[in-house]
């Protein structure tokens, strides 16, 4: 490179000497008088990638120009060719010369272009992440300049890694097989990480030193107790915490405060020190604040909305914020349609430590919506996402109708919230704007298959459409791969295991039932089987299952009062319940044989206010839930009571009987030939036995199951700083009875565990409880009463699209209890752990916990760490 580099000086310096080197075919040019010459043609040779039309537009001299040989003319071209950087060498020459006309030929050698980079001393990862940065690529040609770049591009790199003091070298060798390729060699010296040593704080006395050290976020001392940011040394992020410090002391009434100089000393290798002198300044404070422009509010009622007072602490920040803050001046007009507001606050007098703010508005005049634009729904048709809408043509222009439509369109899941943005066009010579809504789909649909254990192993498979298209289902075009688009949700789903249990589950919910209002239809069905444990075909005399059959309508619509945030939802369910010899624990309304009947009617009134689904950041949501059936036992007679009971009472003990009892009890003949029958015989007198014992009940014991069941629960979520996002829960549960002796065997609670096999089956509603084995909180009896109450500390690690990853702590609190008169609210269980949640399109949500229970559960152990699983559900 060296040896290129004087090669062209010395050509440069030539040239300016001679003005050029001309070599005539037919005549000889005498450099001791100039001769003026019109330039008849210029041909270029000698290219190889570049072109010549590249070249000829490039340098001054045109065909037809008249110019002076020797002179300034050619010297120039010569210069701004090299000064391009592209060629090894220049030459232009006469190649004919006719009368007053010259022929030019310009001869270049262009440089090498990249072969291929070679990197030493680094690692493969590293050498991917700087390929990516670097001018340099393989076929680009190689410049001084490019090379420089590249040298500065990777030294920053390393800079921003904490490699203060790393080395480059770049090496360009050329290619013996091919005369314009180059290899290029970097090679890179690490050293070692360059670690800030001391800070020292200079001139800082009115706030404490902890508090400057506090703002210097990316910027730490070795210390011990820096563990999650370690104190490297990097002049960029430096930078950026200086400007934090300032800010500091500006929004403690500092108005002046500045950092005057600041020292880099080099301790050794290793270890840097840094000083930094701050000029605090003098305190300042609010006095006077006058409004000037304002005819649509009142100074009075601005005052009280902006918040700030005569003697309060000078912060511009504040100023800044209750002026243009989401809650500030400006939300008042901007949500009353005053597009064109402006509000400028003016220091106009300084007097001592204390500043007068005139607060300047223009409030210009209503905006109204002109048109609304939704770009970049590829998959959602026009009609769900215009339906979210909150802003509609002819309204008055609002801010805050626009957040909420975006976090509406956030809530379908449809869109990725963190590129979701508005762009409004206002026009304010008629006072209109069109606003235009910038979308990017991402993956909503599930299909999740999973494997859980909690008692035994258990697998499922599910497939959620959560923006499907029933009307496109015979649309043979439509299925890409499936219909899409309306907005609607299918789910099917199935689980099973070969021995204990298995269940399927399919349901559909319009949300817009109509296409003009929002109201949503459900509907659901499911079935469900859960055995003791026993192989039918090994052991048909012992075997008994639960089966449990369902189908569920709902109907919801969204509230306008208190606000629309609010929906009611009603909804009625069948359940059929067939035990076969299958023992519910606790119970004394039911045996373990017959069939058992519910229907009820769902209420459930609810709000829901988060920001989005997947990684919500403010926002709440609770809800509160009311199951009733009918109350079968005041219809009936105190009598008619009293048979069932003494009824169920007495075939309680029949329904314990062993299978020889009761064949025998319902045939006394067999008594003489059971003895001797063959197993296949005894199986089928045990099944005609069951038969009439199962007909009996159904015939004269309970038929009808009656309860009512109180649900609430409630979460909220507080962003702490910078994503850092606090969720805080309540939940709790009653199932009551109209009569103490009837009290329902089904839907009752159980507490503990990840929750994963338990959801998937009826007739129970589990409550997950990490720390605690599944179903370890459950009274013997069985659950009629909860408590649960958790906080959780999340943190993102991506919200892309493809990936939403955060990590997790929580604690939490709950106890479940057979009978009201044994409800003890603070006498609960306690967990805490740690946790990782990621959501990928077409899984759905994955996670695993890791969960201390601080208090022994039914069985006396207490004190042990569990994970818990989550597949598709929340704790």
């Amino acid at each position: 490179m060296k040896l290129r580099k004087i090669k062209k000086e010395i050509f440069i310096l030539l040239f300016i000497a001679i003005s050029t080197i001309i070599h005539a075919q037919s005549n000889k040019i005498e450099y001791s008088e100039p001769k003026k010459y019109e330039i008849a043609d210029i041909n270029v040779e000698g290219l190889k990638h570049i072109q010549s039309s590249a070249v000829l537009k490039l340098i001054n001299i045109k065909i037809g120009n008249t110019i002076l040989i020797p002179g300034p003319e050619i010297s120039s071209t010569m210069e701004k060719l090299w000064k391009q950087g592209l060629f090894e060498d220049i030459q232009i020459q006469a190649s004919k010369i006719e009368d007053e006309k010259i022929y030019l030929t310009i001869i270049l050698e262009e440089r090498a272009r990249v072969n291929n980079i070679v990197f030493s001393g680094i690692k493969e990862s590293e050498e991917t992440d700087i390929l990516e940065l670097l001018p340099i690529k393989k076929g680009v040609q190689i410049t001084e300049s490019n090379l420089q770049t590249s040298k500065n591009l990777i030294k920053n790199y390393f800079i921003e890694k904490g490699f203060f003091n790393a080395t480059i070298v770049i090496t360009e060798n050329e290619n013996t097989k091919e005369k314009y390729l180059s290899d290029i060699a970097i090679d890179i010296t690490k050293n070692q990480k360059v670690k800030i040593e001391e800070i020292t704080l200079n001139g800082v006395s009115e706030l404490k030193e902890r508090k400057i050290y506090k703002q210097l976020k990316e910027t730490k001392r070795k210390r011990w107790y820096n563990i999650l940011k370690r104190s490297k040394y990097i002049p960029k992020l430096y930078q950026e915490d200086k400007k934090n410090i300032v800010e500091k002391y500006k929004k403690k009434g500092y108005r002046d405060a500045k950092i005057v100089s600041d020292s880099l000393i080099l301790v050794n290798e290793k270890l840097v020190s840094l000083i930094i002198n701050v000029n605090e300044g003098k305190k300042y404070y609010f006095r006077n604040i006058s409004w000037i422009g304002n005819s649509i509010y009142t100074d009075d009622f601005l005052n009280k909305i902006f918040g700030i007072s005569k003697g309060d602490i000078y912060n511009e920040t504040l100023l800044e914020d209750k002026i243009y803050g989401l809650e500030g001046i400006s939300s008042l007009y901007l949500d009353n349609g005053y597009l064109f507001f402006n509000a400028e606050p003016v220091e106009t007098n300084i007097d001592n430590d204390s500043i007068d703010i005139e607060i300047r508005i223009f409030e210009g005049r209503q905006a109204t919506i002109n048109k609304v634009i939704v770009n970049g729904n590829t998959k959602t048709n026009d009609h769900v996402i215009y339906r979210e809408l909150k802003t509609k043509p002819g309204d008055l222009f609002s801010r805050a109708d626009i957040i909420r439509t975006q976090r509406e369109l956030a809530t379908l899941g449809y869109f990725n919230p963190e590129t979701m943005g508005i762009d409004p066009k206002p026009n304010p010579e008629n006072g209109t704007v069109d606003l235009i809504y910038n979308l990017e789909e991402q993956s909503s649909d599930q299909i999740e298959l999973s494997v859980g254990y909690s008692q035994y192993l258990i697998g499922s498979i599910k497939l959620i459409l959560t923006n499907f298209s029933l009307r496109n289902f015979f649309n043979k075009e439509a299925w890409r791969p499936i219909p899409s688009g309306d907005g609607q949700r299918l789910s099917l789903s199935a689980t099973y295991n070969p021995i204990y249990y298995q269940s399927y589950n399919l349901s559909f919910v319009e949300p817009w039932l109509g296409g003009k209002k929002p109201n949503a239809l459900s509907v659901s069905t499911y079935y469900s089987v859960r055995t003791n444990g026993k192989i039918k075909s090994e052991a048909p005399n012992a075997y008994g299952d639960w089966k449990t059959i369902g189908v569920s309508v709902g109907l919801g619509r969204r509230l306008k009062k208190p606000d629309d945030f609010f929906t009611l939802n009603n909804e009625i369910t069948y359940h059929k319940y067939i035990l076969d010899n299958y023992a519910l624990p606790g119970q004394s309304t039911v045996t373990k044989f017959g069939s058992y009947n519910s229907v009820s009617l769902g209420i459930v009134l609810s709000r829901n206010s988060i920001s989005q689904p997947l990684y919500p950041r403010s926002g709440s949501m609770f809800s509160l839930r009311l199951d009733v059936t009918p109350p079968h036992s005041l219809f009936r007679s105190k009598q008619k009571n009293q048979e069932i009971l003494d009824y169920m009472e007495k075939i309680e003990e029949i329904a314990n009987f062993s299978n020889q009892e009761l064949v025998l009890h319902y045939d006394s003949t067999l008594a003489s030939v059971y003895e001797t029958a063959s197993s296949e015989m005894k199986t089928v007198y045990n099944s005609q036995a069951r038969e009439k014992l199962t007909n009996e009940i159904n015939e004269k014991s309970l038929r009808w199951i009656e309860y009512f069941k109180i649900s609430f629960q409630t979460k909220q979520y507080t962003e702490i700083v910078n994503k850092l996002v606090l969720e805080t829960r309540i939940q709790m549960g009653y199932l009551g009875h109209y009569n103490k002796d009837f009290r329902s065997p089904f839907e009752r609670y159980d507490m503990g565990g990840d929750g994963l096999s338990g959801n998937y089956y009826y007739g129970v509603e589990t409550i997950p409880m990490r720390g605690y084995d599944g179903n370890s909180l459950t009274p013997a009896d069985g659950g009629y009463i909860y408590n649960k109450y958790g906080a959780e500390l999340r943190y993102p690690v991506s919200l892309a699209a493809s990936a939403t990853i955060y990590v997790l702590a929580f604690a939490e609190a709950g106890n479940v209890w057979n009978k009201f008169s044994e409800y003890s609210p603070f006498k609960l269980k306690r967990s805490a752990g740690v946790g990782l949640r990621v959501f990928l399109p077409m899984m759905g949500l994955l996670g695993v916990d890791v969960g201390y229970g601080f208090d022994a559960d039914n069985t006396g152990t207490k004190g042990q760490w569990l994970p818990s699983f989550v597949l598709g559900q929340q704790f």
